[in-house]
């Protein structure tokens, strides 16, 4: 809130003491700061933020997701959104009843593990699971989406693919890069 008083003061930025308006300010608390000379007016500044933008909430979300995996190879969190509301989530790990990676050791075939299931068929599947579609909706995902995670979510209607970490790229397969972004911490 901002009042004016029509007296003799001094400027509390210029030092100055002045005929003229003076702009005073009134804290939320009632303290006056200033008084300021129309010269000196503080600008008001742009007012900070230091919240996340809802890319890297969602990101940070799907990380904080990939710290329930059991597969120590690739710790791997998504997290699916539709208007900026969680639909689902999912890690990399074994299916219910089955042993862990981190229990039973790695099931490794063509230098896969196949004790998991990748994180993002984890989110599809609890989606399934729970009758929510996810058609329409976007993927949080901590690591660049293998060949067939990529297909899965595109078959389910993802519109688009955002990830934090290029991990094992295989550019032998046809992905459409304008689904995918990178999500970086700036």
């Amino acid at each position: 809130m901002t009042e004016r008083k029509d007296s003799v003061d001094v400027c509390s930025i210029c030092g100055v003491e002045h005929f003229k308006w003076f702009l005073c300010t009134l804290s939320d608390k009632g303290v006056t700061t200033g008084p300021f000379c129309l010269e000196c007016i503080p600008t008001t500044p742009e007012p900070k933020t230091d919240r996340p933008s809802w890319h890297q909430y969602f990101m940070k979300l799907a990380q904080t997701v990939s710290e329930r995996a059991t597969c120590d190879r690739a710790k791997v969190g998504c997290v699916i959104v539709k208007n900026k509301q969680i639909l689902s989530t999912g890690y990399n790990g074994s299916a219910p009843g089955e042993p862990h990676c981190d229990t039973a050791g790695h099931l490794m075939i063509d230098d896969h593990c196949r004790r998991t299931v990748h994180g993002e068929h984890n989110a599809l599947l609890q989606a399934a699971k729970h009758g929510i579609s996810v058609d329409g909706a976007v993927a949080y995902i901590t690591h660049f989406p293998c060949w067939g995670c990529y297909l899965a979510l595109v078959t389910a209607g993802i519109e688009h693919i955002y990830y934090a970490t290029k991990y094992r790229v295989d550019t032998r397969y046809p992905y459409n890069y304008t689904f995918l972004t990178e999500v970086t911490n700036d």
